[in-house]
Order: C-alpha cells, then sequence, then structure tokens
C-alpha cells in the first residue's frame, strides 16, 4: 500500500540511496528487519534515534563495539541497519544524505506513515521476489512493436503458403519466443480486430 509522503522528503531519500550500497557478503534486508519493523509500526521515533539517522544517511555513523546502556530498542535497529552499508563508488555519502540529514534533524517534514516507510525502504529493502517483481507491471498489448513484428512475420509465413501451425513455429523459432506465445499474440490480435471491424 502507498501511503502520501512529502515530495521532497522523497527526493532526499532516492539522494541518499545513491551514496551507500551494501557491504558484502552481508543481507541489508535482514540486518535492517527490525528497523523496518519500527519505521512502519505506530511505535514513536525518539530524537536520539532521529539523530543516528541523520548519520547513517550521511555516513558518519561508526559501529559500537558493545551495545550503550539505556540505548532504545529503536536506536539499536538504526546501528544494526547502518552497520550493513558502506559508502558508494564515487558518491559521497556525506555530500548526497545531508537534505534528508537536514530534515530528520528539524523535524521538517514530520514523519508520518509515507515518510517511514521511505527510510524502511532505504535500509532494509524488501528483496525482490518473482512474485513482486513482476507485480503490476503491464503485459504487451496489440500495439506494442514486438507483437507487431511477430504478426508481421507469422503473416508473411501464411502468404508463402506455410502451414498456420509451422508458420507459427519458424515465427517462434526466428524471434526466440515459445509458440504458445506467437499464439497468445495472434489471438489478441484478431480479438482486437474483430472489436475494431465495423459492423452493418
Amino acid at each position: 500500500m502507498i501511503r502520501p509522503y512529502d515530495t521532497e522528503f522523497s527526493h532526499a531519500v532516492r539522494r541518499a540511496a545513491t551514496g551507500i550500497r551494501p557491504q558484502a557478503g552481508v543481507d541489508v534486508a535482514i540486518e535492517g528487519a527490525p528497523l523496518r519493523a519500527i519505521l512502519c509500526s505506530e511505535q514513536s521515533l525518539n530524537p536520539a534515534g532521529l539523530e543516528l539517522l541523520a548519520l547513517a544517511v550521511t555516513g558518519q555513523l561508526r559501529k559500537a563495539r558493545k551495545q550503550p546502556i539505556g540505548e532504545t530498542m529503536f536506536t539499536h535497529a538504526v546501528r544494526r541497519a547502518s552497520a550493513a552499508w558502506r559508502g558508494g563508488k564515487g558518491k559521497s555519502p556525506a555530500v548526497t544524505g545531508d537534505a534528508l540529514a537536514i530534515m530528520l534533524r528539524s523535524g521538517q517534514p514530520a514523519l508520518g506513515a509515507g515518510e517511514r516507510e521511505l527510510l524502511a525502504e532505504l535500509f532494509a529493502p524488501i528483496p525482490p521476489t518473482v512474485h513482486n517483481e513482476l507485480q503490476g507491471r503491464p503485459g504487451k498489448g496489440v500495439g506494442h512493436p514486438d507483437v507487431v513484428a511477430v504478426m508481421e512475420m507469422l503473416r508473411d509465413e501464411i502468404a508463402k503458403g506455410s502451414a498456420h501451425k509451422n508458420a507459427i513455429v519458424d515465427t517462434a523459432k526466428a524471434f526466440q519466443i515459445t509458440a504458445r506465445t506467437v499464439q497468445e499474440y495472434e489471438a489478441m490480435t484478431r480479438e482486437r480486430e474483430v472489436a475494431l471491424k465495423p459492423t452493418d
């Protein structure tokens, strides 16, 4: 679910993301999971934790040898998530994260659910799976250049005298796609032609 957020804040988060990259061999989703859980909940964010977040986005948060006494769950989660990241190649996190650090320190804009979600995604991105990687991606339609090219070749093969089934197989081989995909493109195209055909 996408929640509303401040546009300037989202730009600052995206800019800060260009200045950091994961440590080698560290799973940032696992290390950042406690921080993501806190940021995506209704739990209040204390000023010490926000200061640590500001230090983290500018690359200035140093590892603590042991957890400081009296440290909250939020500040500990920030330290843990931050340890999974390091400076980006060629871009200094002190420069790229500066705008976000200023916003975190000033409290402007107020961190609503949308802003908290953006911060969670910065430090603990959800790894793509086959399901959510393809989710929301529109399929190829009849007017897509790939579909048009496949249909032109299929019609040319049929016009040359090839059997329909052989034309489908030859077209699939030429475009390195499955015969089933060619059949789907053909069905879509025919359906579209029938829909656009003027009625008497």
